[in-house]
């Protein structure tokens, strides 16, 4: 007989026989009736329901399927405005063509039980295997910036606008844009796993911008706080020309508290293209022409305003001569070559507003602000002359030009050393005298031309010996000893007259 553990261990393998004869029982016939020539019921792979279908029906339905996808329209809808392009434009890649082998497998490998467990997963709930496709990033991102560009609007700014001299604000308006960087990552998740069939329809959210410039500060922009005014009485049309352009490029100018102002920068290249011609400016203690000659009289007139609404100075250079339209040391030159600049900060609590204009040949500047200076305080600013040398007459002879010719090629400049006190007065009082600043201005001879043509040797000499003593008045003396009559001319007039003459100007 056998003993307690082999029965034990009969029993045991009696039992494991009794379980594999009952699972066998319960798969066999579901196993049995497989055909694993036939993808299993239940499957669908994208939108395409393969169920009970061959390998090569399956394949073909689904080929069909994903070119129906590459061939669709894409529509994308953003600001109210719709978009389209062909989804093949877009890079459209099919990624996993196997998967039709990969549903036919399905329930056909593995051990009996899990070969089993799949076959009723499918039979209750089915099967999805997706059409995996790919896209050009590049292709995609191209699109969505052509989409950003029609449905941006541009925020209108709160605008400073003026009832006459009177400033005011007028509202702005919201503008609207996509997020570029979002619409893409919306747009790559819908079209690789979103988008299952029929033509792909994708929203895209747009940001609205709030109308730029802060309305509060800028109401605060109310008063003329200081105004500079200058002649260019006398210049020709090339300078005056350069004179509008300029105050054109300043004009409209805003400067939020701290923001600080570069003349130069505003209005460089000194170019035909930006608007300039060629006209007289000082260059090392000449007058030579130049694009923009004539400029520096802009930047003097905005120094005159700005120096009345006491706005800080950074930056000031006098010119190198002497200028005639305003007082000693009260100029403010610019030039490109020479690193001369005039820059100024606001130095008020409240927005600043600088407004530029010609009248005639009489320039004008304005500054808007908040006046928070008492009325009964005045500010005088007093230049102050501290030394002259004066400019002599120098000559040159020109053998061409009959005897009592004379041409005026350049004028003279007077040197002089000068500074500006500020003067405050409240209740007309002086309560300060400061000094603002100083000037040195070289001297430039006047510069003539003489006819000699004719000349017999008394009458040479004796001009010769005029010209030494650098005075236009004993070259008069001498010509008139010598019964010549004697015409003045300036350079620029007979340029003029030469223009007008060949036709380059209606006379």
């Amino acid at each position: 007989m056998m003993d307690r553990k082999m029965q034990r261990i009969v029993v045991a393998v009696i039992a494991v026989i009794l379980i594999i004869t009952m699972i066998l029982t319960l798969v066999a016939p579901a196993l049995a009736a497989d055909d694993v020539s036939r993808t299993p019921k239940g499957v669908t792979i994208g939108a395409v329901d393969v169920s009970g279908m061959s390998l090569e029906e399956a394949e073909a339905a689904v080929k069909e399927f994903a070119e129906s996808m590459e061939a669709s329209v894409l529509t994308v809808e953003a600001g109210g405005q719709e978009f389209t392009i062909p989804i093949k434009d877009l890079g459209f890649t099919w990624d996993n063509p196997d998967v039709v082998k990969d549903a036919a497998r399905l329930g056909v490998s593995g051990n009996l039980i899990s070969r089993y467990k799949v076959k009723k997963d499918i039979e209750t709930g089915g099967h999805r295997l997706s059409i995996d496709r790919s896209y050009d990033a590049q292709s995609i991102r191209s699109f969505i910036s052509d989409i950003g560009k029609s449905v941006y609007v541009a925020p209108v700014s709160c605008k400073l606008s003026f009832n006459g001299t009177t400033p005011y604000v007028s509202d702005g308006a919201s503008g609207l844009r996509i997020d570029e960087d979002a619409a893409f990552s919306r747009l790559m998740v819908y079209l690789t796993s979103g988008w299952q069939e029929g033509d792909p329809y994708v929203s895209l959210t747009t940001e609205v911008l709030p109308p730029t410039g802060d309305k509060e500060e800028l109401a605060k922009i109310r008063d003329n706080i200081g105004s500079g005014e200058t002649d260019a009485v006398g210049s020709n049309d090339e300078r005056m020309k350069n004179i509008r352009n300029a105050m054109r490029l300043i004009s409209d100018t805003m400067l939020y508290p701290g923001e600080s102002f570069s003349t130069l920068e505003k209005l460089v290249p000194f170019t035909a293209e930006n608007g300039y011609e060629l006209a007289h400016s000082y260059e090392e203690g000449a007058v030579v022409d130049t694009y923009g000659g004539g400029i520096c009289q802009v930047s003097t007139t905005l120094y005159q305003a700005v120096m009345a609404a006491e706005l800080a100075v950074d930056e000031r250079v006098n010119h190198s001569m002497i200028v005639s339209y305003v007082e000693p040391s009260m100029d403010a030159a610019i030039s490109e070559e020479g690193g001369k600049d005039f820059v100024f900060t606001n130095n008020t609590d409240a927005p600043i507003y600088i407004k530029g204009y010609v009248a005639g040949t009489v320039l004008h500047f304005d500054i808007y602000g908040l006046e928070t200076r008492p009325e009964n305080r005045k500010v005088v600013y007093r230049p102050e002359v501290l030394s002259k040398v004066s400019a002599p007459d120098n000559f040159t002879e020109d053998p061409e030009k009959p005897v009592g010719y004379i041409r005026l090629d350049q004028d003279p400049h007077e040197g002089v050393a000068a500074e500006v006190y500020k003067e405050v007065y409240v209740d007309n009082v002086l309560e300060s005298n400061d000094w603002y600043n100083a000037s040195e201005y070289s001297m430039s001879p006047a510069r003539y031309t003489i006819g000699t043509a004719g000349a017999d040797e008394s009458l040479l000499t004796a001009l010769r010996t005029a010209f030494e003593t650098e005075s236009l008045e004993m070259v008069y003396r001498v010509l008139a000893e010598h019964n010549i009559t004697y015409k003045m001319t300036t350079a620029e007039a007979e340029a003029a007259t030469a223009r007008t003459a060949s036709g380059e100007v209606n006379p």
